[in-house]
């Protein structure tokens, strides 16, 4: 018996060794982990992934750049109307000649009728003449002549381009056509003087 049962242990050793075997043999034969071509898949998909986010943060910076700059650039143009349309209001022929600043020889105080007006009887033919386009009697210059000279001579921002003219040529027009352009920016304004409110 003892025989019988020795044999018997012997023949489940046995068939366990072999159970073991094969399942190790099997388990060798199924892959373990990713083949080079999956690993050269994956790289590439990685590779084109991270192309697109860094060709869309790419064009997101240079939208965000350029809207600065335009902002920058409308900000500039206008704080530089609010100057010209300063000198337009100060601009006054109280000493019988158009000028900005006020000349010394005027006493006037700024926004009353005697700032833009001539004090002096003298000089009001020359004014009337000036607002008729110039010439005339006394052959005063056009009443916004200066004054266009003037509003030229203001800086401006370097990346913003200022025109100042007048409106039009005709006679006793004295509305003064500002025109502003930069990248993406064409801007026009129209300055028309306080001083001309008093010509005849």
């Amino acid at each position: 018996m003892h025989k019988l049962l020795a044999s018997r242990d012997a023949y489940c050793m046995n068939q366990m060794k072999y159970i073991i075997t094969r399942k190790s043999k099997k388990n060798l034969k199924t892959p373990i982990g990713f083949t080079l071509i999956e690993l050269l898949v994956a790289v590439l998909l990685l590779a084109l992934l991270i192309s697109a986010v860094a060709s869309l943060f790419g064009i997101t910076v240079r939208s965000t750049l350029r809207t600065g700059n335009l902002a920058k650039n409308q900000s500039a143009i206008d704080s530089d109307i609010s100057r010209l349309r300063k000198i337009s209001e100060e601009y006054t022929c109280c000493s019988g000649v158009c000028a900005w600043p006020k000349p010394n020889s005027c006493a006037a105080n700024f926004g009353f009728s005697d700032y833009y007006f001539p004090q002096n009887p003298a000089n009001r033919q020359s004014f009337v003449d000036s607002c008729k386009g110039g010439g005339g009697v006394t052959s005063a210059p056009d009443l916004t002549a200066s004054l266009v000279n003037e509003l030229r001579k203001v800086p401006l921002s370097t990346n913003v381009s200022r025109t100042v003219a007048k409106a039009s040529a005709a006679s006793g027009d004295h509305l003064i056509l500002v025109t502003y352009t930069a990248d993406g920016i064409n801007r026009a304004y129209n300055i028309y003087p306080v001083v001309a409110a008093w010509c005849p």
